[in-house]
């Protein structure tokens, strides 16, 4: 994610909270695949948008926060 590149997921119910941004592609099922690949493929703008917010999401998860979550809660 944060390198731009779009998440490709299978649908599950923790999707919808972690999705809120619209940056994952979801895939509701094998039929959807190709459905969901052809428009990310031929919808430029979309395929920009969704990397961007990929890219905002993955700038939330660093290490140090990461770090700093795990020492919270050990102190």
């Amino acid at each position: 994610m944060a390198l731009g590149v779009v998440p490709i997921a299978i649908y599950n119910k923790g999707m919808d909270e972690y999705n809120g941004n619209q940056n994952i592609t979801i895939i509701k099922s094998p039929e959807d695949f190709d459905i969901q690949i052809t428009n990310i493929i031929t919808n430029n703008d979309k395929y920009i948008k969704l990397s961007k917010e990929a890219i905002k999401t993955a700038s939330v998860f660093t290490e140090q926060k990461f770090y700093s979550s795990i020492i919270e809660k050990i102190y």
